[in-house]
């Protein structure tokens, strides 16, 4: 808003809407399919008269984070934090053993975390390679 209003512009909201939707034209591929696959998970567990969704919607995004990636065979936590998600079951069940951190220097913690994502950022690359080779000889 404040670009239309440094500029002089008035416009509604509707062309404001249209305006940034022109311009961020590529990632609206990417966010509707998100929105159509959140809006399948949540018309599984939500009621028939909806008054629960906020209510569902946390656990919904919990098992979307959860969730491997069609193209990088990863789940969205491992490239960030270097481990997958928590599940409750951990806090009953411990931590498995890799993940425990116990009486660890920094440093070592550091470079333990650096390895970790540079092994995921090599395993992502690598299935995003072979995800492209596949659309390229599917022709999509």
């Amino acid at each position: 808003m404040n670009l239309v209003n440094a500029i002089g512009l008035t416009l509604s909201r509707d062309q404001l809407v249209d305006f940034f939707l022109y311009i961020n034209k590529p990632s609206n591929g990417i966010v509707e399919r998100f929105h159509h696959i959140l809006n399948a998970m949540l018309g599984k567990v939500v009621s028939d008269l909806q008054h629960d969704s906020n209510d569902k919607l946390p656990y919904v995004m919990a098992a979307c984070r959860a969730s491997p990636h069609s193209s990088t065979g990863l789940m969205p936590n491992r490239p960030f934090l270097g481990r997958e998600n928590r599940m409750p079951l951990d806090l009953v069940m411990g931590l498995p053993l890799e993940e425990s951190v116990g009486d660890c220097a920094v440093d070592d913690f550091v470079i333990d975390q650096r390895e970790k994502a540079e092994a995921a950022y090599r395993m992502a690359r690598q299935h995003l390679g072979m995800a492209a080779e596949r659309r390229k000889a599917t022709g999509l």
